[in-house]
């Protein structure tokens, strides 16, 4: 759910070659690490959700993969993969979000006349059906062969596609089951409605905004509509449908009793209609898995561990206050060997400047000519310095 601009090109590019990634950013991605919470004893069927994005640039790319590493650590019975792709086309916010003035007035040359906001959302849902069933299959194909290569005995039939679920035998019936539900209970309705204010009007609110001063100024005939409430219709139709499909037919009759989402908690639509549709053993049984993905902090560079390391800055301070000072800030730094030193040699003040000086620099020989100016410039510390370095294969090549 998430573009991009040509420089020299004015041509506009058509509504369906809509791009999957974004330009990658010049700043470095970093490494993500997933984790699983609230893992069940008994390791039952895994299936993992995933709400596939409009747009999937390489952050998330990488996000994805370590969700995948860390699914594949577990023993569960097995691994299921649902990919929720047309259930996204009822988030048209997004998908215009993406479109240039030519193809928004593509999506509505055949509005009709008269159209309230119910009616405007399943048009937009119907037009967008083809994107998101495109962003599904692109997301299966780019993403099948490492789920096929990261997770034991994983093959096709464990992918499914939402569409899958939408043309299931119960599913109709259970829809009838949920909407009447949604008219006539209280507490269901408003664990709907909870879930539309939580996930849509302090997540969305800005980018629904957003994209209504922009199909008002191309799309004239919608001036009037209410777009928060045209959001809010889109958004109870993706419930309603996604209710119809996870408690009854996931939970109760595929026994997808271990459910993975990237949500910390389950919305209060998921949990009214698992105590709708689920027995209180089968509730007992179930168990909601939130992935959480964050980002690797950078490791300090890997070096062999030294038997004489800084472990005091009170020496480096006779030396250089400043670089007392900076060496104190540092946390987690690599340990520099000096070679050839014999088992009992105490290590001499300088030695232990100089080896504070490859910490501070990363043990980079250019750095380390530099940290030596730093030191107060009388001579005996420079050569001192200098003989230190020598027994240090990293600093061999700095020149004094």
């Amino acid at each position: 759910m998430r573009d991009r601009q040509s420089n020299n090109s004015p041509s506009k590019k058509p509504m369906h070659t809509l791009q999957n990634t974004k330009e990658t950013s010049s700043k470095k991605i970093r490494s993500y690490e997933a984790s699983l919470s609230n893992l069940p004893v008994k390791r039952t069927m895994l299936n993992w959700g995933i709400s596939v994005n409009i747009e999937e640039d390489k952050r998330e790319e990488k996000k994805i993969l370590a969700i995948i590493d860390r699914i594949a650590e577990e023993k569960f019975l097995g691994i299921k993969v649902s990919v929720c792709g047309t259930l996204q086309r009822h988030n048209w916010w997004l998908f215009i979000n993406s479109l240039d003035e030519k193809e928004i007035k593509e999506i509505f040359d055949d509005l009709p006349s008269q159209i309230n906001e119910e009616q405007l959302a399943l048009f937009l849902a119907n037009k967008f059906r083809k994107l998101a069933e495109k962003r599904e299959e692109d997301w299966i194909k780019n993403w099948q062969k490492t789920l096929h290569r990261k997770i034991k005995h994983f093959s096709s039939s464990d992918i499914t596609r939402w569409d899958d679920w939408l043309n299931h035998s119960s599913y109709a019936e259970y829809r009838k089951q949920v909407n009447t539900r949604y008219k006539n209970n209280p507490e269901f309705k408003k664990g709907i409605e909870d879930t539309i204010e939580k996930f849509l009007m302090k997540r969305h609110a800005k980018a629904i905004a957003s994209v209504a001063e922009k199909i008002k100024q191309h799309i004239p005939t919608l001036k009037d509509i209410d777009f928060i409430e045209l959001a809010k219709h889109a958004s109870r139709n993706y419930l309603l449908e996604e209710c119809a499909i996870f408690a009854p037919i996931w939970a109760k009759e595929k026994k997808y009793l271990s459910f993975a989402y990237r949500d910390k908690k389950m919305t209060p639509a998921f949990a009214e209609s698992l105590k709708y549709f689920l027995t209180d053993e089968e509730q007992k049984s179930f168990c909601w898995i939130p992935i959480n993905v964050r980002g690797k902090k950078k490791e300090a560079p890997s070096l062999a561990p030294s038997n004489q390391c800084i472990t005091s800055h009170s020496k480096l301070s006779i030396f250089s206050p400043s670089l007392s000072r900076r060496s104190q800030s540092l946390t987690n730094l690599p340990q520099i060997p000096f070679a050839e030193e014999k088992e009992n040699k105490k290590t001499s003040d300088n030695e232990l400047v100089m080896e504070a000086c490859c910490l501070i620099f990363n043990a980079s020989p250019r750095a380390l000519y530099k940290a030596i100016a730093i030191l107060k410039q009388d001579e005996s510390n420079k050569n001192a310095a200098a003989d230190a370095t020598s027994k240090n294969p990293l600093c061999r090549s700095t020149v004094f």
